[in-house]
């Protein structure tokens, strides 16, 4: 398969699913209509939420390999698609961890990027060391960066540059995005007799200028989370599944060089392994963790004293771990998923909020990603993808397609701006989509016309 998108064919696309909704054909406007009244796409903030209905445009899909998706994560300008696969020929190790492929994609057609090190390019995907569901991939800063010099544009006429000679005009190139993404590299070493499996932090840059990188051995494991500066990283500590380290992040040089790693605090707190980690506001002056045993603890990690305990909570976990969390950009809402019980903390007021999806919704439901503002979460259904409000468990959009037993869906992301979402399958497929946000009650609620399954043209 191709590592470039595959875009979707015909005028009007046949797969757009949202609730209650007429077939939709695309205006030139950017629009979409009924034919009796248009609907004008926006994106909603985190309180419209519950007033807006998604529709789903699928765009296209692009391949990794024949292997199930376990992970996926948009950079924050949404610039990058990092997805994680899982090693056919391996079993799981230690702590369930096992190999994983890691594949970097650009979202402009979604072509594959390389990834450099300072001992040339890697000749095959590299491997990540986590356990299935545990982040082990995390994104500093994205920045746009001037490209570094103009080019001229040279004719062919007389055999110089440009005319009877002369060089054109100088071309600006247009500046280029960068962005600092860490991952944990699972080394193996040994012969085939005794090898010792071993974690390296690789912290790399991507971007169309320059790429470089730093494998340093770190004393944590997954889940790892980056700074919004990108100047430092958490982690779980490699010795005690209960403690988190803080580790300054190197910057990155272009060449083979000895960089020392310094371990500013180690964060005590937890009776229980840490299953999530994420930074909290846009300062990174505390963190959020989420424990195998319920508790949620909001943590301090800078000033003189780093370690002190926030605000902390304990959920009513009915025998499952949390399978998600993840953190409003302003540090408010903390979200998470126990089970199928969607909890929503706010630490500064004390107020806890949850609901089960099996006693709001009809149809079964198994959550995969949260949007970065926390007010959409991503779930597979026995028939495709919803879209579900975090507020209250309803349907927002949905996507059906017909499923054989390979291609379900097994790993979600969403870009910041809500507005691309990726959709990786059991069979290896990452499926690439467009929402569009309309008013619901701007949306006809007659029956809607029978429709191919959403996926039909990619031979599901």
């Amino acid at each position: 398969m191709s590592d470039t998108l595959s875009p979707s064919k015909g005028d009007s696309p046949p797969d757009i699913h949202a609730p209650s909704l007429s077939r939709l054909s695309l205006t030139p406007a950017g629009s979409y209509t009924n034919g009796r009244a248009s609907v004008s796409s926006f994106t909603p903030s985190l309180s419209k939420i519950a007033q807006t209905s998604i529709i789903i445009h699928v765009k296209g899909r692009v391949a990794s390999n024949q292997s199930r998706i376990s992970q996926l994560h948009y950079s924050p300008g949404g610039s990058r698609l990092v997805a994680l696969s899982r090693h056919q020929t391996t079993a799981p190790v230690a702590n369930n961890r096992r190999w994983q492929h890691l594949h970097i994609f650009e979202t402009v057609n979604y072509a594959r990027i390389n990834v450099a090190t300072p001992f040339g390019m890697f000749e095959v995907d590299p491997r990540v060391l986590a356990a299935e569901g545990a982040r082990a991939v995390a994104f500093g800063p994205e920045t746009l960066v001037d490209s570094a010099k103009k080019s001229s544009s040279l004719s062919s006429v007389g055999g110089g540059g440009g005319l009877f000679g002369r060089k054109d005009k100088n071309v600006e190139k247009p500046p280029v995005p960068n962005v600092i993404m860490l991952f944990l590299l699972g080394r193996q070493h040994g012969d085939h007799h005794f090898s010792v499996l071993d974690t390296d932090m690789g912290q790399i840059e991507i971007g169309a200028l320059k790429a470089g990188s730093h494998n340093h051995n770190v004393p944590v494991t997954e889940p790892v989370a980056m700074s919004p500066d990108g100047s430092a990283m958490i982690g779980v500590s490699a010795e005690d599944p209960t403690e988190i380290y803080v580790i300054n992040t190197p910057r990155i040089v272009h060449h083979n060089t000895t960089v020392a790693l310094k371990v500013p605090a180690c964060i005590p707190g937890h009776l229980a392994r840490v299953t999530h980690l994420d930074y909290r506001g846009p300062d990174g002056d505390s963190i959020v963790s989420a424990a195998a045993d319920g508790v949620l603890r909001v943590t301090t990690i800078a000033g003189a004293s780093p370690g002190q305990c926030l605000y902390r909570v304990r959920v009513d976990t009915r025998g499952y771990p949390a399978s998600l969390l993840a953190v409003s950009p302003d540090g408010t809402l903390v979200a998470s998923v126990w089970g199928r019980q969607v909890v929503r903390w706010y630490p500064e007021t004390d107020v806890l909020l949850a609901y089960d999806l099996d006693e709001v919704r009809v149809v079964e439901t198994w959550p995969l990603a949260f949007s970065a503002d926390c007010g959409l979460l991503v779930c597979r259904t026995e028939n495709g993808i919803d879209l579900v409000r975090v507020e209250d468990g309803t349907s927002a959009g949905h996507l059906n397609w017909t499923q054989n037993g390979g291609n379900y869906a097994t790993a979600a992301a969403m870009t910041t701006d809500g507005k691309q979402m990726a959709v990786g399958l059991l069979n290896g497929r990452i499926m690439i989509h467009e929402l569009l946000y309309v008013e619901s009650q701007s949306i006809d609620v007659d029956v809607p016309e029978e429709e191919p399954p959403a996926y039909s043209k990619y031979g599901e």
